[in-house]
């Protein structure tokens, strides 16, 4: 690690600790049959030592941006996550239906001269599929219904993250609006 450059993975030992869950519900007892949710619940916490400025702090999350937040994405370096999925079989009509939310925390970059975090908001996701048409699977997915933002927030330092002064702030708040797509899969 230099003033400028830095390396994932040389930061030394830190530690992550946390609860996960995972589970599906069927939900026939609903009426809603051949129907069930999915749920993915995460918290955690984690600390080390920065080795920028001595301070504990906690693991920097990954980079990047996810265009479309699917939120399904490997950033183990989060607070908490948060999804739901539904889903309803509709076997007799060759069709299924679903949505999908989902909220993250913040991911937080701790970089040599920079300091960086992004913030993607919820998710609403639904589709329909049907495979009753010549053995064709044919899928109608919207992304980002409600046309989320994403927010960027970066403060760049003079030289040393949190021991220099404050050299610029950036604040960026991307609006990707809806994605739908429609895809015809099979053997033609």
């Amino acid at each position: 690690m230099s003033d400028t450059d830095e390396a994932p993975g040389n930061i030394g030992n830190g530690r992550r600790w946390g609860l996960q869950l995972e589970s599906t519900i069927p939900l026939e007892w609903t009426g809603l049959s051949g129907s069930k949710i999915d749920i993915s619940l995460l918290w955690q916490d984690s600390t080390v030592i920065d080795p920028v400025t001595g301070n504990r702090r906690v693991l920097s999350g990954q980079g990047g941006v996810n265009a479309y937040r699917s939120l399904l994405g490997g950033n183990n370096n989060i607070r908490y996550l948060v999804r739901l999925k539904f889903r309803q079989d509709l076997e007799a009509a060759k069709v299924a239906w679903g949505w999908a939310v989902a909220e993250r925390d913040r991911r937080q970059l701790f970089k040599v001269n920079e300091f960086d975090v992004h913030n993607e908001g919820f998710a609403i996701d639904a589709f329909i599929e049907t495979t009753r048409w010549k053995g064709l699977k044919v899928s109608l997915v919207g992304d980002n219904l409600l046309r989320f933002d994403q927010n960027r927030y970066r403060t760049f330092y003079t030289g040393l993250r949190g021991l220099s002064s404050v050299e610029s702030q950036e604040f960026r708040t991307r609006f990707n609006g809806r994605r739908v797509t429609l895809t015809v899969s099979g053997s033609f």
